[in-house]
């Protein structure tokens, strides 16, 4: 028990390591080998909406409520290596991929924020492709496919979006 409400968790299939974010911005990561609470990350202040192991599960990046992002080295856990602020509004969701340097945060404020995991901002998707350009809904999940530059996006408004990596074809 953190002592915070609920948890959000994360796990490799490869990795014996399961870390759970909670409600206080405690994370825990357990090893399922000997069942047992190895780390205790306790930097962010609010609610942690991810939980992702990245770089071949050598890191470990934590997300809170509040749009600040933590990358933590797995072997070094008492103090996080970088800290990213990625975005304004409550961050609702985050995923990044598992074999590209990417991460995406989404917000209850309309709007998915693409970024390199060191916090630069590549793009920023505000409104749905086609001649109706409407405006995405809040943001409830993110997911990226684990080997391809896919991004699927769910909103509150009942849509799922799949969002592709367009690249200019050689002539």
């Amino acid at each position: 028990d953190s002592g915070g409400n609920g948890a959000r968790g994360s796990q490799i299939s490869s990795s014996p390591l399961v870390v759970a974010g909670f409600g206080d911005g405690k994370g825990k990561i357990w090893d399922v080998r000997v069942d047992k609470c190895v780390g205790v990350l306790t930097e962010h202040q609010q609610w942690l909406v991810l939980t992702d192991f990245v770089k071949g599960d050598r890191e470990l990046l934590t997300g809170s409520l509040t749009g600040e992002v933590r990358a933590w080295d797995l072997r070094r856990l008492k103090t996080s290596l970088r800290t990213m602020d990625v975005g304004k509004g409550p961050m609702t969701a985050m995923a990044a991929h598992q074999t590209c340097p990417l991460l995406a945060s989404g917000s209850y404020n309309q709007f998915i924020k693409m970024l390199t995991l060191e916090g630069d901002t590549l793009s920023v998707i505000r409104y749905h492709d086609g001649i109706l350009g409407q405006r995405i809904g809040p943001v409830a999940t993110l997911a990226f496919h684990p080997c391809k530059l896919v991004l699927a996006a769910g909103t509150t408004d009942s849509l799922t979006s799949i969002y592709t990596a367009h690249f200019p074809q050689a002539s």
